[in-house]
Order: C-alpha cells, then structure tokens, then sequence
C-alpha cells in the first residue's frame, strides 16, 4: 500500500456513499473529512480513510478506480488493531462533525470484542470496541 493522499485525483466522490452511513451503527459519533489515502500495490484500489471524533480510529472506503466506484466500507481501529497506545482517545470531539448525534457517551460503557454497550443500545462492531 502506497499513501497518495496529496498525489492522487478521486475517481469517485465517496460522501454520497458516507452520508448513507449512521455513524452510531459502527460505535462512532460522527465522521470527518478524508485524512489518508492508500493505494494497493496494483493501483486498482483506494482506500480512503474517513477520520471519527475518536484517534486513530476511522472509516475506510473501499473504492474500485477502473470501476469508479464504491465497493464498501470497515471501521479500522489502530489502537484495538495493532496496539497503538494513545494518550487521548477521544481528542478529536473538538472538531466540527459532518454529522452528530448526541447522547451517545463514547467513555461510558466500553467492553473490548464484538459489541459495545452504549445508552443508545448494543452497538455491533466488525473490529470490535
């Protein structure tokens, strides 16, 4: 995988497909403008990855670039992932949301695995909590 993010032109426009998307059905709050992108080795695929209010954690787009078009989506959490340690999970609730929900509390609650329990109910996530 190759980062292309200032490199490389969208072939397709990925909010149409973003905004489809509850925030709160993946166990995040909002989502905000594209941070990375990366290109496998073959140049057929971007993935485009969308930042929450949450570090170091996002949603990745998949797009086709022949096809130009979306193939789907994950949640690719970094610290549940791979380890990484951070500070302050939660710092980027500062910025401003291209959507918000509110009464959801991302600290309450939080279990590691499939499911995370929030006051908005049982939330399942593919990479866990």
């Amino acid at each position: 995988m190759s980062e292309v993010t200032s490199s490389q032109q969208p072939v397709t426009d990925v909010w149409p497909y973003v905004d489809l998307i509850n925030p709160n059905s993946i166990g995040v709050l909002a989502f905000r403008d594209v941070e990375y992108v990366y290109q496998d080795r073959s140049q057929q695929y971007d993935h485009v990855l969308i930042a929450t209010e949450q570090a170091d954690v996002f949603l990745v787009v998949i797009v086709d670039r022949s096809a130009k078009r979306v193939l789907g989506h994950r949640l690719l959490d970094l610290i549940a992932e791979y380890g990484l340690a951070h500070k302050h999970r939660w710092q980027r609730s500062c910025l401003p949301a291209r959507s918000a929900s509110h009464g959801f509390d991302p600290l309450g609650q939080r279990q590691k695995g499939g499911d995370c329990r929030t006051n908005l109910g049982t939330v399942s996530l593919p990479t866990g909590c």
